[in-house]
């Protein structure tokens, strides 16, 4: 959840935001046996009563998706997942997690100034 992100002394009013990108093994009716791409800003979790990672739940998710048109190469981009503004992805059909730490500065800072973070893991 970002928690133990150091926020820089300069910028105390900076908020750290988790973003997830997460390869699950859950699949669309339309679209069984395949893996479906997700990214989404962490809003919570929970655990099983043995503190087990058990849902992991996002807002402002997005699909990965390919756009196939003839006689042209396959373009991969985002499509928002609607309806609804929170999406729980299960933890346990997670084949591949990434993990990138977004600071927002305060409006009084320039812009163009961001700082990422990115750590990966893989469920088993």
């Amino acid at each position: 959840m970002g928690r133990d992100v150091p926020v820089p002394p300069e910028y105390p009013e900076a908020k750290i935001y988790v973003r997830v990108e997460a390869l699950t093994k859950m699949a669309l009716e339309e679209e069984a046996g395949k893996s479906l791409l997700y990214r989404g800003i962490a809003e919570g979790f929970t655990t099983e009563e043995n503190g087990a990672l058990r849902d992991i739940l996002l807002t402002e998710v997005e699909r990965g998706k390919f756009r196939k048109e003839p006689a042209k190469p396959p373009e991969f981009y985002w499509k928002p997942v609607t309806p609804g503004n929170l999406m729980v992805l299960k933890y346990a059909e997670l084949q591949n997690v990434n993990i990138t730490y977004l600071m927002e500065l305060p409006p009084s800072s320039s812009p163009t100034e961001k700082t990422a973070a990115t750590r990966s893991s893989r469920s088993e």
